[in-house]
């Protein structure tokens, strides 16, 4: 039986010495003429030993690792992320990260695949690609006592978005109003807007609260009448005003700390938690989250962290936010010749937009892009930690 050289890693990397010498004779698991990992489970007989067996190629195609690691359209990374959901291990990516010796705060699937490469070698398997199918998981899954039943892939519980969709909302809601999912936020005039409600806090000074309110008035005014009470009347003259005239009402509405009256805070609260507002805010959210997935396959993001920025950038920014200080176009140049991982791009999309936002409010910007873009940071004096408290992955979102 021919046999295969091994060399312990001289750095601690597995990654770096990941190709097995060859001795003659050896069929080896690299075909070095097309350069194609073999999907072997040991040691084959080579030409010593007689004809050798058929050669069972992956079913992705996997190229050699350095040559995979180096390109980006496959990726190590990118081939885990397909198998997290098709194999159900995605629900579990801490846990395996622990087990796989991950140090980091928020691990990510690099130090993942770097970690797998080192379990092989040390279970005597170097050769084995650092890749979790469904085959490899099921053997995980007895050694960390994880039920065979157990699935990642699970509705989100808001009707008509997905899972990641609604990690997305749940995150950028948290950082609008404090809360996960607050539809009934009401906030007066502190940010100088006038008025905001609503899960995204929509406000009178950018118009985007206009329109829904505009909608909840003709479709439920006698939900707006409950809600309003006697303040139902001045309310609706304000929304048929000139903007200038609605943001000196709203203002009225808030004392000289910008927070809501009574009984306005009360009256606006229940407006904004009624069912019928309820209703044409998911509408709404439906909509610009539609926006947000559409911007991130044209920007090529494919994991839930980069649909979680483009969501929050379209909350904050707006839908057009490429047009503004030439985004679009400065983005490509600063990416489109390099080599970077998603989240090495989503730290260049953050410093773009904080460094074209007004002076007043680029750390404010830094801190919040930047925050989604390392899974952990401090906005406003709250410290985060996305992946561990919403459960935002590097998976695809679709």
């Amino acid at each position: 039986m021919s046999t295969t050289r091994r060399f312990a890693p001289r750095n601690g990397d597995p990654l770096t010495e990941w190709l097995p010498a060859r001795t003659p004779g050896t069929l080896g698991r690299w075909d070095a003429a097309d350069g194609e990992v073999l999907g072997l489970a040991g040691d084959r007989p080579g030409s010593a030993d007689g004809p050798p067996e058929p050669e069972v190629r992956s079913p992705q195609g996997l190229r050699t690792l350095r040559g995979l690691y180096r390109d980006r359209s496959l990726s190590l990374e990118d081939l885990n992320r397909q198998h997290a959901r098709q194999a159900g291990w995605e629900a579990h990516f801490d846990h395996l990260g622990t087990f796989l010796g991950q140090t980091e705060a928020t691990p990510d699937l690099t130090s993942f695949v770097r970690g797998l490469a080192r379990w092989h070698w040390l279970q005597g398997t170097p050769a084995a690609p650092p890749v979790l199918d469904g085959v490899a998981w099921a053997r995980l899954q007895l050694l960390l006592g994880v039920p065979t039943s157990a699935s990642a892939s699970s509705p989100g519980s808001l009707a008509g978005f997905s899972a990641a969709e609604e990690r997305a909302l749940r995150i950028t809601s948290t950082l609008e109003t404090g809360q996960e999912l607050n539809f009934g936020a009401a906030v007066g005039n502190a940010g100088q807007q006038g008025l905001g409600l609503g899960v995204l806090l929509w406000n009178l000074g950018t118009g985007s609260l206009q329109p829904l309110l505009r909608e909840f008035a003709a479709q439920h005014p006698a939900r707006l009448d409950a809600a309003l009470g006697t303040g139902a009347a001045p309310f609706r003259a304000m929304l048929n005003q000139s903007h200038a005239e609605q943001l000196e009402f709203a203002r009225s509405l808030s004392n000289s700390a910008g927070q809501l009256l009574p009984p306005w805070n009360g009256q606006l609260a229940a407006l904004a938690n009624d069912v019928g507002f309820r209703e044409i805010q998911l509408r709404t959210l439906r909509g610009r989250m539609d926006v947000a997935v559409r911007q991130a396959r044209e920007l090529f993001f494919q994991s839930e962290r980069g649909l979680v920025m483009l969501f929050d950038v379209i909350t904050q920014h707006g839908e057009g936010w490429r047009k503004r200080a030439n985004r679009g176009q400065r983005f490509h140049d600063q990416t489109a010749d390099r080599e970077l991982l998603e989240r090495e791009r989503l730290l260049e999309l953050a410093d773009l937009l904080a460094d074209t936002s007004p002076d007043r409010y680029q750390e404010e910007v830094r801190a919040r892009r930047r925050t989604i873009a390392l899974g952990v940071g401090t906005i406003h004096g709250r410290a985060f930690n996305l992946p561990r408290d919403f459960g935002m992955t590097d998976f695809p979102f679709e």
